[in-house]
């Protein structure tokens, strides 16, 4: 199917003050992609406390950016290669920070595939509802931009 007019993305916005959850720990050395999950799922879950709440993340292409800069140093010389971007660069790794923050010890899966992949991570995330898995899913579709 193609579309006659033309698609549109927008990339998020620096923030204009550093958000407090970028003081945790685990996110000192994050990707973008990282901080953007970690804080969409923060104000998506606002006050809101799940006791067993399931985490899904959906993305297309994951941490680019840390993985072209990590493979790049590789190529150029891998005995000097930084092993602190290293786990940036898995498609785990923003799931992973977020569980982190949240403090989740349920259910935490990373979904990647096409752009309809958010729609699947939402009929996953109903699913282990209905079947009393979980109380609750966030489910946050992130991407960075290349």
């Amino acid at each position: 199917m193609s579309s006659a007019s033309p698609l549109r993305a927008r990339q998020v916005p620096t923030p204009a003050e550093r958000p407090a959850c970028f003081q945790h720990p685990r996110l000192r050395r994050s990707s973008a992609i990282t901080r953007f999950t970690v804080s969409a799922g923060l104000e998506a879950l606002g006050k809101d406390d799940v006791a067993r709440l399931a985490i899904i993340t959906c993305v297309m292409s994951g941490c680019v950016n840390y993985s072209r800069r990590f493979y790049h140093e590789v190529l150029q010389n891998p005995a000097e290669a930084s092993p602190l971007l290293f786990p940036e660069t898995v498609f785990n790794a923003p799931a992973s920070h977020l569980g982190s923050v949240l403090g989740n010890i349920s259910l935490n899966y990373t979904l990647v595939g096409d752009p309809g992949a958010f729609l699947q991570g939402l009929a996953l995330g109903a699913n282990w509802v209905d079947d009393g898995r979980v109380d609750g899913c966030l489910v946050v579709g992130a991407e960075e931009s290349d």
